[in-house]
């Protein structure tokens, strides 16, 4: 089976992963997605990920500059020395994820659950975090530089 990653902006097919015909359809974006960042050259960069269920997903060192994950449910995901650059990430649920120094420059994370996730070391720089949620956040480390902290 294909699944097909389409641009944010203009709906083009930027990269097809095969998967496995028997996954379940709630995980196919999920394992499609994995595969695609084992595969270094996959381009995911603007991908449309709005609205998936990634809860769980390994995504370390991913490339994913200005993706959009409004509204995506990434519970626990692990994106350690993640770009997500310029993203669009707000109303997303990050509890319990692993963000340990990954790169949030300039991303729009407005009103997303960033409770108990680990953000050590993060690059979150001129990011926007108005009405974030941190509770028992790990933020040691991470530059909020130019920043809107919400309610850090």
């Amino acid at each position: 089976m294909k699944y097909e990653f389409k641009s944010a902006k203009t709906g083009e097919v930027l990269y097809v992963q095969d998967i496995d015909d028997n996954t379940m359809p709630l995980l196919r974006c999920r394992s499609a997605l994995e595969l695609a960042v084992k595969n270094r050259r996959a381009d995911l960069r603007r991908v449309q990920l709005s609205g998936e269920q990634l809860f769980g997903a390994i995504l370390r060192n991913a490339r994913l500059e200005g993706v959009r994950l409004v509204g995506a449910n990434l519970t626990g995901a692990d994106f350690t020395g993640a770009d997500l650059q310029s993203g669009w990430l707000f109303d997303a649920n990050f509890n319990g994820a692993l963000l340990v120094g990954a790169n949030l420059k300039g991303a729009d994370a407005r009103r997303s659950d960033f409770t108990r996730a680990d953000l050590r070391g993060a690059y979150l720089r001129s990011a926007n975090f108005a009405g974030a949620h941190w509770g028992g956040a790990k933020l040691e480390g991470a530059d909020f530089k130019y920043a809107n902290r919400g309610d850090v």
